[in-house]
């Protein structure tokens, strides 16, 4: 919630409670760490071939990155282009992408 809007209703409404939905939490989350993950790929180095490929794996599969983990699939081997068309659980795939930053992992942590 925008700060300038709470303090708006506080003054308009002083005896009235603020009550934050599950959905504004959320969406400041994944806007949060969307934030963190643009970040960390712009700090790549797109000349240098190791870190470019870092730069398109994340860019790629940023998806990943913001689904629930008990919801990522353990379990079915799918081939993944970005990886050199290794067979790689998502579970799998997204531990590479954190692996390319350790910001991106501590962010993912508290995601």
């Amino acid at each position: 919630m925008n700060a300038s809007y709470a303090s708006l209703i506080k003054e308009c409404f002083p005896h009235a409670k603020l009550v934050v939905d599950r959905f504004h939490i959320v969406k400041h989350l994944i806007r949060s760490f969307e934030d963190i993950r643009l970040r960390v790929m712009k700090s790549f180095d797109r000349n240098d071939p190791i870190q470019a490929k870092h730069y398109r794996q994340v860019k790629a599969l940023s998806r990943l990155l913001i689904t629930r983990q008990d919801m990522l699939v353990y379990d079915k081997w799918t081939k993944w282009r970005n990886f050199g068309w290794a067979y790689l659980t998502e579970s799998e795939v997204v531990e590479r992408l954190l692996s390319t930053s350790d910001e991106l992992r501590i962010a993912y942590a508290y995601y």
